[in-house]
């Protein structure tokens, strides 16, 4: 099932004409497209755009207008001036997704701003959207103002809260036919500060918080996005690019940018889930004032499944929603006891929000199906516990009596002093390279000098007398190979003479017949063949005379070895050659 809430319309107007028809003052705002409706969601939809109340600011009823708001309501494009220090509360809305099967155990009154279910009660909030209300009505009720503080120099914090499939990201980023609350607060952002682009600077970034990790969404191949504490702004986000802007449509195309990158994947209610909570930060920058606009979109909390990757995800995610609600919990019970912002980097982006510097407005999703009613309960007690937080929020002036001057010398001073202390533990640093390549120039000058005394030993030891006798021995096989050398050639010169008398042999035969008698040439035969064979016995011993100097050629480049000074250190594994 996709998280996305389906739309039926009669007629569906292009992008830009909706979003200006949305941005319009309510009173003057087309009525919303029909569907399908449920008894008893039909019913409170009636109730609650009666005609007598059509002209108040944001569909509300005349009880509502007397509650603490978060600012004065008006309408788009008329901004009042505002006080320099905002009182009041947390603004908290529920909106319902649309369902082919609504449970009748669940009441939804959006002219009373409350939700109920037959076992629990009535849960009462600032605003209640039914499952017909569009994102420009969301936009409008629960957000719109909020863009006049800012612009006016006050922070403000936008986040959608609820379990996986109900519609947070649908309701924050929309679709092009009905446009969520990123894209709305662009285009309005911009619109009201058409007169003061001149002077004034906006930039966006974009990051996402998985598995406890914070990642530039704009600049992937960033390190990791770490967390610092920050005199001025509370929470600084060290490693996250901004990226300056000059009109909604380069802010929005950042934003798309960023979500090609955010991690999805399917899950058991959401065939495109987010894996991952996402937070665009807005900052707006004059001469005189700074302020930055959060919007989160969160990733949704769920039951337990059985893949390893989506369970270790949903850990993560279930664990800094959990997080988040022990800190709403701590803040809306008054008490002064360890708020525990650092547990997860979710509350820790948004402990300056949620520790009442800035003006913040939850929007929760809840389903009004059987299936979904523990998750749905527990959404609502969120929202019941996050409407009792204080908020005391000031604006932040740069100039204001020297105040602003004396914050940034305070932050002038504390960044000197972060550099002198990282200027020393890089002097630190390089001290310790120091030392240690020190260290290893006198193991290796101490490893050189213990080999030289190895050697000294060597050649002054019992070993190199053994070397003498054997170099004298080796003189004395030189020349005894000198005089078989010449013993062989001799040979040689005789085995060549002995070889042209036996070919010789015949034609003496034929010449002396008559001159040698038969006894005597049998005779001088048989010497020639002694001859011959003594010859022959001659040659087997040179084969042996050959191999004794092969032997001899051996030892004697061994020695030369030894004797050579650039094979010193290799001395004693020659010595032990066989």
């Amino acid at each position: 099932m996709s998280n996305t809430p389906s739309r039926t319309s009669l007629r569906a107007p292009s992008p830009l004409k909706r979003l200006n028809r949305d941005l319009a003052p309510p009173g003057l705002s087309s009525p919303s497209p029909t569907g399908n409706r449920s008894p008893v969601l039909s019913q409170s939809r009636t109730l609650r755009r009666p005609m007598s109340m059509a002209a108040l600011p944001n569909g509300r009823d005349r009880n509502s207008l007397s509650r603490t708001s978060m600012v004065n309501l008006q309408a788009p494009g008329t901004p009042q001036p505002s006080p320099p220090v905002y009182k009041g509360t947390i603004r908290v809305s529920v909106r319902t997704k649309p369902e082919n099967e609504t449970s009748a155990q669940w009441t939804v009154l959006g002219s009373a701003n409350s939700i109920s279910h037959s076992s629990t009660g009535d849960f009462s909030f600032d605003n209640v959207f039914d499952n017909m209300s569009t994102n420009g009505e969301v936009f409008r009720s629960a957000v719109c103002d909020l863009l006049d503080k800012v612009c006016d120099g006050f922070n403000a914090t936008v986040f959608a809260y609820g379990m996986t499939g109900s519609g947070k990201t649908f309701s924050m980023q929309g679709t092009p036919e009905d446009p969520g609350i990123i894209p709305r607060s662009a285009t309005l952002l911009f619109e009201k500060l058409r007169t003061k682009m001149a002077t004034t600077t906006v930039k966006i970034s974009y990051m996402e918080i998985y598995n406890e990790r914070v990642a530039d969404l704009l600049h992937p191949d960033t390190p990791e996005v770490s967390l610092r504490d920050d005199p001025l702004y509370g929470v600084r986000e060290i490693g996250l690019t901004e990226h300056r802007v000059e009109n909604a449509y380069e802010l929005l195309g950042k934003v798309a940018l960023g979500d090609q990158l955010r991690r999805t994947s399917s899950t058991q209610f959401n065939e495109r889930s987010s894996r991952s909570h996402a937070v665009v930060k807005i900052t707006l920058l004059t001469r005189d004032i700074q302020s930055v606009l959060y919007l989160c979109d969160l990733a949704g909390s769920e039951r337990a499944v059985s893949e390893l990757e989506r369970r270790k995800e949903g850990a993560y995610i279930n664990k800094s929603l959990l997080t988040l609600g022990t800190v709403i919990s701590k803040l809306s019970s008054g008490t002064m006891g360890h708020v525990p912002y650092r547990d997860s980097k979710l509350t820790r982006i948004l402990q300056p929000s949620l520790s009442g510097n800035a003006l913040v407005s939850i929007l929760c999703t809840v389903q009004t199906i059987n299936s979904t009613t523990t998750e749905t309960l527990n959404t609502l007690r969120f929202a019941a516990r996050a409407k009792n937080i204080i908020v005391t929020a000031k604006r932040t002036n740069l100039v204001d009596d020297g105040a602003g001057n004396e914050r940034l010398l305070n932050i002038i001073e504390e960044q000197k002093q972060q550099i002198n202390k990282l200027k020393l533990e890089l002097q630190e640093a390089k001290s310790s390279r120091e030392d240690v390549e020190g260290r290893l120039d006198v193991y290796m000058s101490l490893t050189d000098y213990h080999l030289d005394d190895s050697l000294d030993s060597i050649l002054n030891g019992p070993e190199m007398r053994t070397v003498e006798e054997y170099r004298r021995k080796a003189r004395e096989d030189k020349r005894e190979i000198q005089q078989l050398n010449d013993q062989i050639r001799r040979l040689i010169s005789q085995v060549a003479e002995a070889n042209n008398m036996l070919e010789n042999m015949p034609h003496l035969n034929d010449l002396t017949p008559q001159m040698s008698t038969p006894g005597r040439q049998n005779s001088d035969v048989k010497d020639l063949q002694d001859e011959i064979r003594e010859l022959k016995e001659t040659i087997r011993d040179k084969d042996h005379i050959i191999k004794y100097l092969r032997g001899s050629s051996e030892r004697r480049a061994q020695l030369d070895k030894i004797t050579s000074p650039s094979r010193g250190r290799q001395s004693m594994a020659l010595l032990q050659t066989p």
